[in-house]
């Protein structure tokens, strides 16, 4: 928790000096956060009296990843000059993330938006992407529910 803690503190140290950096340090933002979210995710399965404590703190921290994911994918979606691999790998992580975050979610209002957004993002992709099966795999699985 402390080493995430200190990549969050040091990479937002870094766009305060160089605000150009912002959009490209929301992808170590994202996976401090998700690691974070993860730490308690497995607190909470492994010390059940702070298990709400825990869970809490998971889906705090899972939504800041998501807002970091959403903010990088609009970015590069509407950049020009990325690359079909670098939004290929942001469309990736924005769907896992869209999924693990369709799981806190109480709303069914932002369920259905999550839904959408995510349908609309999988359906593309899974019609002409063959590569990183493994990504794939994992999006199909948590967002399991809600994709097919």
């Amino acid at each position: 928790l402390e080493l995430c803690q200190k990549v969050i503190e040091l990479t937002e140290a870094q766009v305060k000096k160089n605000p150009e950096d912002e959009n490209y340090s929301l992808i170590y933002l994202a996976f401090a956060n998700r690691n974070i979210s993860q730490i308690y995710k497995n607190l909470a399965e492994l010390i059940p009296e702070k298990h709400d404590e825990y869970y809490e703190l998971q889906k705090k921290y899972c939504k800041i990843t998501y807002l970091n994911r959403k903010k990088l994918y609009e970015h590069y979606m509407t950049s020009s000059r990325s690359s079909s691999l670098t939004k290929d790998y942001i469309s990736h992580e924005y769907l896992l993330s869209l999924a693990e975050q369709h799981s806190f979610e109480e709303s069914r209002i932002t369920k259905k938006e999550i839904e959408r957004v995510a349908k609309d993002i999988y359906s593309k992709w899974k019609e002409s992407n063959t590569v990183r099966n493994m990504i794939f795999n994992k999006v199909t699985e948590e967002g399991a529910g809600f994709l097919d």
